[in-house]
């Protein structure tokens, strides 16, 4: 606990304090967040120039493959979204298509703005939350990877700003853009369906309450929505004659159960995989489940060998391997619930605090006059664990009596995404790197709550507009 309020709180609100001094003044609210975003730029184009994109991780592989219309086979077309492939084709080198995923990054810093303004924050809050995303070690990070987890954070980050636009200045254009861009995201990664469809619900139904939304303009919107949610699907039906839009399902199920199942090398489930991975136990280290361990690539990648050596060469021959993995996943389930219900507990843990490969990189530890205390305080700053996150989301719904939906919305559906990946997959550390945008605007209304309380505090009861103008008289932080 002390290192938890020492190294992890008390940067922050140190952070916090000098943000909520420096956004009264006048030349900050003029001049400041242009500012925080040029440095938010910069220090992505350093570590821009200093990486080196590479293949190595084979979802990598098969999103290039297929972007540049080269894919060996029918599971690489099958098994990646569409989305992505489509974003690579355009550029001419993967250092390229990074520098643009940098400029990604800058968008969702946009978007954060858009959020502030929905939620009415001060420009205070606003520069203490585009500072820590601008220099979150995650996104320092990942935009200089292969992988869509990028696109799919940028989809889903002006997923979730529309519906706070939708929800509190609704129009039908911005509806039927948030139908579009659901669907869209769900041709990226289809383990946000059940987020999307959740937000989507809770704003026809407050549209719906408050008469904002006609019956026609809802089915239009909806029906735009599906046709483009189902895209994938048409051009799986058109290109290889399957109607589906992924089949990595039962891939997917059975590396959750063979995580925890062949970890015990005296599992019945070794004779399954050994009748096509022959002494696969001898060639593989032991392994340990626990959240605080790393996932074994060597695990990971086990059902992907297993699948290929199950003789997939045609799609009816995919599509048949796929359902033999589901259902044993399923009969797994069945047998060992304990089993499985613990498993879901550890990989929700592994994604709230474990950061596996990403541990954060300190950006000063290189100076030789830098103490190691400052390398700590540092870590507070670039590192705030999901889990750490997720808890001033709950807070966050006592501090602040107005714009309780839009938290309500962004809070649930984050649990929901969370959730639903601990259940079918393993806590990768990047499964859960869309989200950080939009949890760092718990924190932000948490800050928010703060500075208001503060402010009503310090200027003896009269309650601080959240949006000071130095135009408004009686605003006692504008006065100042």
């Amino acid at each position: 606990m002390g290192y938890l309020l020492l190294y992890q709180v008390a940067p922050l609100l140190c952070l916090w304090i000098f943000f909520q001094w420096i956004g009264v003044w006048k030349k900050f609210r003029t001049w400041g967040l242009g500012a925080i975003f040029l440095m938010g730029f910069l220090l992505q184009i350093i570590f821009w120039l200093s990486s080196v994109p590479s293949l190595i991780n084979p979802d990598s592989f098969g999103f290039f493959l297929l972007s540049k219309g080269m894919a060996p086979d029918v599971l690489t077309i099958l098994f990646r979204p569409k989305v992505y492939p489509l974003f690579l084709s355009v550029f001419s080198s993967l250092s390229v298509a990074t520098f643009f995923q940098c400029l990604m990054k800058m968008a969702m810093g946009g978007m954060l703005v858009g959020m502030s303004r929905v939620l009415e924050w001060r420009t205070g809050t606003l520069g203490f939350v585009l500072t820590l995303f601008f220099v979150n070690s995650f996104w320092l990070q990942e935009p200089l990877r292969i992988l869509d987890t990028t696109i799919v954070s940028l989809l889903f980050t002006g997923f979730l700003w529309l519906a706070l636009e939708t929800l509190y200045r609704p129009s039908r254009n911005k509806f039927t853009l948030l139908c579009l861009t659901a669907a869209l995201v769900t041709l990226t990664r289809q383990a946000m369906d059940l987020t999307l469809l959740f937000v989507l619900v809770i704003v026809v139904l407050s549209l719906w309450s408050r008469h904002k939304l006609s019956l026609p303009n809802l089915m239009i919107s909806l029906f735009l929505g599906a046709i483009l949610a189902t895209a994938g699907a048409w051009v799986n039906l058109i290109q290889v004659g399957v109607w589906t839009r992924s089949v990595a399902v039962g891939v997917n199920l059975y590396t959750h159960e063979s995580n925890y199942e062949l970890e015990s090398f005296d599992s019945p489930e070794w004779t399954f995989v050994e009748q096509f991975l022959p002494d696969e136990r001898k060639k593989i280290d032991p392994w340990k489940t626990d959240y605080h361990e790393n996932i074994s690539w060597a695990v990971n990648a086990l059902p992907h060998r297993l699948e290929r050596s199950m003789g997939v060469t045609s799609i009816k021959e995919i599509l048949a391997v796929d359902h033999q993995l589901s259902v044993r996943f399923f009969q797994w389930v069945w047998r060992k619930p304990g089993l499985y219900f613990e498993s879901i507990r550890n990989e929700f843990m592994r994604l709230l605090f474990k950061t596996d490969e990403y541990y954060p990189d300190s950006l000063i530890a290189h100076l030789p006059w830098v103490p190691p205390i400052a390398i700590r305080f540092e870590r507070g700053l670039i590192y705030q664990p999901i889990g750490l996150l997720l808890f001033f989301g709950m807070v966050s719904f006592s501090f602040i009596n107005r714009k309780r939906l839009a938290v309500a919305i962004l809070f649930f559906g984050s649990l929901i995404y969370i959730v639903l990946i601990s259940s079918i997959q393993l806590g990768f550390t990047r499964y859960s790197i869309p989200l950080i945008p939009c949890l760092l605007v718990f924190l932000g209304q948490v800050s928010e709550g703060m500075a208001i309380s503060f402010f009503t505090i310090r200027y003896n009861g009269v309650k601080a507009n959240p949006n000071p103008d130095p135009k408004v008289k009686n605003d006692p932080v504008a006065k100042r």
